[in-house]
């Protein structure tokens, strides 16, 4: 798997989610555009839910529970600034997908509680030293695609 470039990452991410809601026996629809908010469309069969996908790029060890840190602003175009904050866009879910194929399913409104509008730190094990204000992503963690 390339995770080398932003676009390595946005395509294995991509893949990832397709992949893993199309194995949960999910229906899975692509938009016809990338100017959404949203990567993917989700019908479980019971509910339609809008999937934002995000890749992070390496692992952090800084602390005693590996970490990725996932961006929550979108940047790019042809000025290369920020053009969204991603609590402010319309979606459902957070499909984070990692360089060692680890998944996180977060919807936003937990994001949103968490009141971080730069980055949200996503982890597979709980670590003692986070901050009770943080999100405790391991309650989103889907273990390993």
């Amino acid at each position: 798997m390339k995770f080398d470039t932003n676009k390595d990452k946005g395509r294995a991410g991509l893949s990832a989610a397709i992949a893993y809601y199309g194995l949960l026996g999910y229906t899975v629809s692509l938009p016809l555009n990338d100017t959404q908010d949203y990567d993917l469309i989700v019908d479980d069969g019971a509910h339609l839910f809008k999937v934002q996908v995000k890749a992070p790029g390496s692992l952090s060890r800084s602390s005693n529970s590996p970490s990725y840190v996932v961006s929550l602003q979108c940047a790019g175009g042809t000025a290369g600034g920020v053009y969204a904050i991603m609590i402010e866009q319309d979606f459902d879910t957070l499909f984070v997908f990692s360089s060692e194929r680890d998944v996180w399913e977060i919807p936003l409104e937990v994001i949103k509680a968490q009141g971080s509008t730069r980055s949200l730190v996503v982890r597979t094990e709980k670590s003692p030293f986070v901050n009770k204000k943080c999100l405790d992503t391991t309650k989103y963690y889907k273990g390993k695609l």
